[in-house]
């Protein structure tokens, strides 16, 4: 789809005062000229109201050649650590030691679940191996029955909805590259014209991870697997793009983040609708369970096959057949720019809920097994308010390790009663994230869009006399849309005549590029402390744009983001309750062509988080 086509951006020019321009080289490519050292450069252009150039040396050559590769390796090595000593896995589809009793806490720290049992490994000699996991976590659950009739149907059902909105609303022919049906498929079949990046606006193309979304719920509402949803979800985007829009272009950056968005959210959201709709039957339960997953809970209410009560229940009538951690906190704090040597007020509220359905995860036992479909599923969301009433910064994430093996060796101490052990996943995850930050001084929001694609992750455990530490590493090939940090600037002080469409029309770009980092958590009695660190580079894509032909001057792109966060938090007297004081640091980094701008801000907060 189109909408929004025909805002050129050469008519608008952002004011307010903007950093100085720097140049930053790429990490991951040799720099264009050898005066240009990795992430430093000398400034190429003054600010605009500065009118003449000068030096800005930043702490990012430090943080790109020592402490982001040494963070990386630690995280990774700490997770690769942990694994050592675990069970051989079993070619014939696994082993488990011991039934998925216990109980599950609702988080490291603070667990509120019923006190974990005895350890299962003292009978697992009795108890034969089983050769498959279950499947479902869920004790109460049904045996699948895959319905690929019904899926189907319904996904035909929104096509022609969606196909009725299409011809019945586009009724003016600037919406329409293409003369007629005849000529669109020509483009598809023949002349292969029609496959490129669209010039869509930013909120409609970002409509397509909530098509995706829904694509890949209904089908896996149906009792589908994770492949066969994945499946139906790009071929639903592929049909659409095809002969939904026949008078439109082929799509690629569609094809592409309807089915990856839409599998990283849609999976998330059908674990966390199966935790709730697998718990006791109380309206908070049943509310959250329709709305991460309303396919399932319609389906389950049409079939009949709605869940039974679970045997086991924490005090907040949660299910403890899978580990969960819920937490939604408030709080404020400040960011500052050492560039505009100026700070801003802000609210923070925001939550993040993990659900993990390895029987045995965060419970004594042993195991070592193969796992498919979301196994570690996390979201967050995290959102700042200004004095002025706007929204200065905005997080989502979406996060699923949906293949991969799981091994564990933990055992409760008689003496303590405290965990002992390790536990280790490593395998394929995939992710969506979502970024909005307004930097102080800038006239114009920083905005990312990204797809992580698949990629490695490893997911690790360590118990030891009360103390828990938990890390994760991830590292993913993306395809992003991003609003380069350098672009207010330069399109004040560069003609756009001529330049690539999407970017000249709506101030964007389409990239390929790689996400990494990490989390380390550690816990000990009240007090924690989590470090976190996410890198994120972005490259222009080049040569397929849909206005390729009237492109004269093709932009390079080139950006970079860095966050940083450390995080001290203590247990308060009152249940659930903790106090978290956080400090972060925030680096952009953006070339267009030999025009750069780079910034950072610093920001520190005070939270008080719930969890349960």
């Amino acid at each position: 789809m189109n909408v929004g086509r025909g805002h050129c951006r050469n008519a608008e020019r952002e004011t307010g005062t903007e950093p100085v321009a720097v140049r930053c080289g790429a990490p991951f490519s040799p720099p264009r000229d050898g005066a240009r050292g990795l992430l430093v450069g000398v400034c190429e252009h003054g600010s605009p109201d500065s009118g003449t150039g000068r030096q800005y040396s930043m702490s990012a050559a430090m943080l790109s050649k020592t402490l982001l590769p040494r963070l990386v390796a630690f995280l990774l090595g700490a997770c690769m650590l942990m694994g050592v000593g675990f069970c051989p896995f079993d070619a014939a589809g696994g082993q488990n030691s011991g039934p998925a009793v216990g109980s599950n806490s609702a988080g490291p720290p603070v667990g509120t679940a019923a006190p974990v049992p005895k350890n299962p490994s003292n009978e697992a000699s009795a108890e034969q191996p089983a050769p498959d996991r279950p499947p479902s976590v869920y004790t109460n659950a049904l045996a699948p029955r895959p319905d690929h009739l019904r899926t189907t149907l319904e996904l035909a059902a929104i096509f022609a909805v969606g196909e009725g909105w299409y011809y019945g609303t586009l009724e003016s022919p600037k919406w329409y590259w293409y003369d007629d049906f005849v000529d669109g498929m020509r483009a598809r079949f023949v002349t292969g014209d029609a496959y490129c990046l669209d010039v869509n606006a930013w909120d409609t193309n970002m409509g397509h991870v909530f098509a995706g979304a829904g694509y890949y719920l209904l089908a896996r509402s149906n009792d589908l697997s994770y492949e066969a949803s994945l499946l139906y979800t790009f071929a639903a985007s592929a049909a659409w793009e095809m002969f939904g829009e026949p008078r439109e272009e082929f799509s690629i950056n569609d094809t592409i983040v309807t089915p990856s968005s839409g599998f990283a959210v849609g999976e998330v959201m059908y674990q966390f609708g199966e935790f709730f709709q697998h718990s006791s039957c109380t309206a908070p339960n049943k509310a959250l369970g329709w709305i991460f997953s309303p396919g399932a809970a319609i389906h389950r209410w049409i079939d009949g096959t709605e869940p039974k009560p679970p045997d086991k229940v924490d005090q907040f009538c949660f299910t403890t057949d899978a580990w969960h951690r819920f937490q939604v906190y408030a709080g404020g704090g400040s960011d500052y720019s050492p560039d505009k040597d100026r700070s801003r007020t802000e609210a923070a509220l925001g939550f993040n809920m993990e659900v993990v359905t390895a029987e045995k995860y965060g419970k004594p036992g042993e195991a070592c097994l193969l796992y498919k479909g979301g196994t570690f599923n996390e979201m967050s969301l995290d959102a700042a308010l200004a004095d002025d009433g706007k929204t200065p910064d905005f997080r989502f994430l979406a996060r699923t390790a949906f293949l991969g093996y799981y091994r564990q060796n933990i055992v409760k101490s008689e003496a303590t009663g405290t965990l002992e052990g390790s536990s280790l996943f490593y395998g394929l995850s995939t992710a969506f994230e979502y970024y909005t930050h307004k930097f102080i001084g800038y006239a114009r929001e920083d905005k990312l869009a990204i797809c992580d694609l698949v990629g490695p992750s490893l997911i690790s455990d360590y118990y030891h006399a009360g103390f828990h530490m938990r890390t994760l590493f991830d590292l993913y090939p993306t395809f992003s849309m991003v609003k380069p940090a350098a672009g207010a600037v330069y399109d004040q002080t560069h003609s756009l005549q001529g330049v690539t469409g999407i970017y000249q029309e709506q101030g964007y770009y389409y990239a390929l590029g790689l996400s990494t980092g990490g989390r380390a958590e550690m816990y000990y009695g009240p007090f924690g402390m989590e470090a976190f660190i996410r890198y994120h580079y972005f490259s222009g894509i080049e040569g397929i744009d849909r206005m390729q032909d009237r492109v004269t001057h093709d932009l390079s792109f080139e950006d970079q983001r860095l966050w940083l966060q450390l995080t001290l938090s203590c247990a308060l007297p009152v249940d659930h309750l903790k106090l978290a004081l956080d400090a972060g640091k925030i680096y952009r980094w953006s070339d267009i062509d030999a025009f750069s701008r780079n910034m950072d801000e610093t920001r520190y907060f005070a939270r008080v988080v719930y969890e349960f």
